[in-house]
């Protein structure tokens, strides 16, 4: 289901007055994680020409089904007559809250002016998939497997977006190989994981399916007539694999997003996310002034790998100093659990969007809100800078530099003091922090009440916890309602740092 809507905030005729950046503020604290969304994988396999490239294409759409499946990822195949009046219908019903990976196995043609993906029925070029493409807001990426695809990059380019293509331009037109080391490394395959986390990224299957196809032609000993390109930053200028593998110095080269993007997360990686999310509802149902939970979950959606999303009892027009310290606290739950449990030098990156929601609620508080005694009620505008045509031409100050260096100390202090917090509530309730992980990783989503039964450590007995085992006090002690219940795989159990 996805996330409750959250209440709307309606002016009262006698009552304090709702600022712009007060909502925004109230927005960010309604989940730990944002951009939630699931994931949908739609195949579209074309047109087979020969038996030969038949067999091929039904090896390629199998190996990605297997994956899909092995990833819980719902999968969809499009194929057969009216193939491309199937896709643009399939496009235009995609759902806002889910992104799409967009798989093209096949043939490519190009007639000198225009590539064609070769279907069956119709053939469609790239503006008509641009077009398709253009209402989605949502993340999309598109693997072009096919020969000539290298003419569907540029026109499918732009922000959330990640582009792949097999050939490097539209002339480059005989039988692509590169779909087929694709299609088997994007499962996990080993030799596919080249970061050894267990898990294989677009990123990676790119460059392993590449430079295959560069072995391939080396060995065959012939001219290679296909150059895989991958496009991830927006710029629509793409990138080979050679290039990525000894990138210049500050480049802006592609790559970052896409290392991003899993398909068959590794049990590392749940378990990772699961701590990280039972840190932020742990630190959530302890902190007095928190919302309550409505859910945690480790299902991934967008760039989240999980979510706490908290919703308030009561319509609020004003958010108490008690309350924004509370869910500074809580901000910081998920990193301080992963530092925690996996110790400091397996800190991941999952905590951005905390941080950054985390500094921009403490300078609110100092700068807007007047709640730094230090500094006292007063607003304090940043120091701002005109720009034209990319050089500074004005420059106006609002607050001196000794100020603005007060400021930057009081926010400092704020976080220092709210992580402080929550890392002395995860230390001391440590064995609840892995009870919620444990229920995570058994249930994937748990509902609030699930959380405060979890960490009650009762009832036991009713629903599900029958079925439990001696060895298994996490399913006994909480019977959640909303996730899927998954058999306990040995080599969970966390190994706490020193």
């Amino acid at each position: 289901m996805p996330p409750a809507a959250p209440p709307r905030l309606r002016p009262l005729s006698n009552g304090p007055e709702c600022n712009p950046a007060l909502l925004l503020v109230l927005l960010l604290l309604l989940v730990s994680s944002v951009t939630a969304r699931n994931l949908d994988v739609v195949i579209v396999r074309g047109a087979d020409g020969e038996e030969e490239y038949g067999k091929k294409f039904t090896t390629q759409v199998e190996a990605w089904k297997a994956a899909c499946a092995k990833g819980e990822v719902p999968v969809e195949v499009i194929s057969g007559a009216e193939t491309t009046a199937k896709l643009e219908k399939r496009l235009a019903s995609a759902k806002a809250d889910r992104s799409l990976w967009l798989v093209l196995i096949g043939h490519g043609t190009f007639d000198g002016r225009e590539a064609m993906f070769n279907a069956e029925g119709p053939d469609f070029d790239a503006k008509q998939l641009a077009g398709w493409l253009a209402p989605l807001k949502q993340e999309v990426a598109v693997i072009h497997t096919a020969s000539s695809s290298g003419g569907f990059l540029r026109p499918l380019s732009g922000k959330g977006r990640v582009i792949i293509t097999s050939t490097k331009s539209p002339d480059e037109v005989f039988y692509a190989r590169f779909g087929e080391y694709f299609a088997e490394a994007i499962g996990g395959l080993a030799e596919a994981d080249l970061d050894q986390d267990k898990q294989v990224s677009l990123l990676e299957a790119f460059r392993h399916a590449s430079k295959a196809v560069a072995t391939f032609y080396e060995n065959d000993g012939r001219l290679a007539t296909e150059h895989a390109l991958l496009e991830d930053n927006g710029d629509g200028v793409p990138t080979r694999r050679e290039a990525l593998e000894a990138p210049p110095a500050e480049s802006k080269l592609d790559g970052e997003r896409s290392a991003q993007l899993v398909l068959v997360l590794s049990d590392e990686e749940k378990k990772l996310t699961a701590f990280h999310e039972a840190g932020h509802a742990l630190v959530a149902i302890t902190v007095e002034g928190s919302d309550p939970i409505h859910k945690a979950t480790i299902i991934p959606r967008g760039r989240a790998l999980g979510m706490v999303m908290r919703l308030p009892e009561r319509d609020a027009l004003s958010l108490t100093r008690q309350k924004m310290l509370a869910d500074l606290a809580v901000a910081f739950g998920g990193r301080l659990a992963e530092e925690l449990v996996f110790g400091h030098e397996k800190v991941t990156t999952g905590a951005q969007s905390d941080i950054e929601q985390a500094t921009r609620m403490a300078r609110a508080m100092v700068t807007r809100f007047g709640m730094s005694d230090s500094l006292g009620p007063i607003a304090y505008a940043e120091n701002q800078e005109e720009v034209f045509l990319g050089h500074s031409v004005s420059r106006t100050q609002n607050i001196s530099e000794a100020t603005a260096q007060k400021i930057d100390a009081e926010i400092h202090r704020i976080i220092d003091e709210c992580y402080a917090r929550a890392k002395d509530i995860l230390t001391t309730r440590q064995a609840d922090l892995n009870l919620l992980a444990r229920g995570l990783l058994e249930y994937e989503t748990l509902t609030g009440d699930d959380i405060r039964k979890v960490v009650a450590g009762g009832p036991r007995g009713g629903g599900d916890a029958g079925n439990a085992g001696p060895a298994d006090p996490v399913v006994s002690s909480a019977v959640p309602r909303t996730g899927k219940p998954r058999a306990p795989k040995a080599g969970l159990e966390p190994e706490p740092s020193a």
